[in-house]
């Protein structure tokens, strides 16, 4: 979620954070290479330089992607880049190329840097990277080049810093509060040397609520306002912490050290925020499932209450009309295969619309 009176602040599985790059890169629009970009021409000698940012520090241990931004500048226009031509790498070898949604490079135009123009922002598959020797734990600068539609080229560098990131659960009962040097239990005597003692071994850098944007009683009333709406014990959100530790760190062994400490419930490594979703068009007014009997399950109704449960309702559903070509399927399908996929045709003998068309979406969801 990109709040853009507050660009800083992204939230990820539960997670605030103070990222902004990150923050900027939720919002904008899918650019699909050869659709909304003419296809480049042969490359000039000599490459234009490019402004380029990317997070100053790299998770190295998690899979996922790294966010580049190319910047709007007088040189360049980066929305016109055409993101298929784009490789990032060591700026020796040959780089690898923008990751990809199916046949889509997974790119967004979006103002990164408030300036009024549109950047562009592309995400690299980090294990690719890894893979290729361009991404180390010690990596400093990383290169990319890409290609202008007039056959001219772009060249630019970022520097960053690699590192590990692990995120730890305390037990509730410990109430651990504070960071770094200051942290402490404020639930036993105790004065979590243990845990000190692991953090030292495996020379920790930072260690900080994760959850930064709001205080450790804020967070304690917003635990207490969702047990009270719902009914269950709510999760205690300010036991939550991030480690950072040097990058060369094998964190599988931190992550079992830390999981055999009695004040840990939870270790694992830190996971990235995903990358921008598809520009799927808005279909909630065609969900009418959603709405009362006899034409839906009347779910609105369900929905209008958190403490509402499922226990003794009971809903038969039965689809045709599904498109097995949807985004969230990928199916390998045709007609002769469809009796192996549902009883009889995937479509309704009266529906003759394309596959394409959104006549033949009502059953996806259910099949999927």
């Amino acid at each position: 979620m990109c709040d853009d009176s507050a660009l800083g602040r992204t939230f990820h599985n539960g997670r605030f954070g103070t990222r902004p790059l990150l923050a900027a890169l939720g919002v904008g629009a899918l650019v699909v290479s050869g659709g909304l970009l003419p296809a480049p021409a042969a490359r000039a000698a000599g490459a234009v330089g490019a402004t380029v940012t990317m997070p100053g520090d790299v998770n190295v241990a998690s899979p996922g992607f790294l966010p580049v931004a190319v910047l709007t500048d007088d040189r360049v226009d980066a929305a016109r880049i055409d993101p298929a031509s784009v490789v990032l790498g060591d700026g020796a070898g040959p780089g690898v190329g923008v990751a990809r949604d199916g046949a889509r490079p997974l790119a967004v135009t979006t103002d990164v840097d408030r300036d009024g123009r549109d950047d562009l922002v592309l995400h690299f598959d980090k294990d690719g990277l890894k893979r290729a020797g361009a991404l180390t734990p010690a990596t400093t600068t990383l290169t990319l080049s890409g290609e202008l539609p007039d056959g001219g080229s772009i060249r630019g560098m970022s520097t960053i810093s690699p590192e590990l990131r692990i995120e730890v659960k305390f037990r509730e009962s410990w109430k651990v509060r504070g960071a770094n040097d200051a942290l402490r239990s404020h639930g036993r005597p105790d004065t979590l040397h243990r845990v000190r003692a692991v953090l030292e071994t495996y020379r920790s850098t930072d260690v900080t609520p994760l959850v930064t944007s709001l205080s450790a009683d804020e967070l304690t009333g917003l635990s207490a306002e969702a047990a009270a709406r719902s009914g269950a014990p709510a999760p205690d959100l300010a036991s939550w912490y991030q480690l950072t530790l040097p990058a060369d760190l094998d964190p599988d062994a931190v992550v079992r050290e830390l999981l055999a400490l009695p004040e840990v419930e939870y270790a694992y490594v830190a996971a990235d925020p995903a990358p921008p979703p598809s520009t799927t068009p808005d279909f909630t007014p065609m969900q009418g499932y959603l709405r009362p009997a006899a034409q839906g399950i009347d779910a609105d109704f369900a929905h209008a209450d958190p403490r509402t449960r499922g226990q003794g309702i009971r809903i038969v559903d039965l689809e045709y009309d599904w498109n097995p070509f949807h985004e969230d399927l990928h199916l390998d399908w045709s007609p002769t295969s469809a009796a192996t996929r549902s009883p009889g045709s995937p479509r309704s003998p009266t529906n003759t619309a394309p596959p394409s068309s959104v006549n033949w979406s009502p059953g996806t969801t259910a099949t999927g």
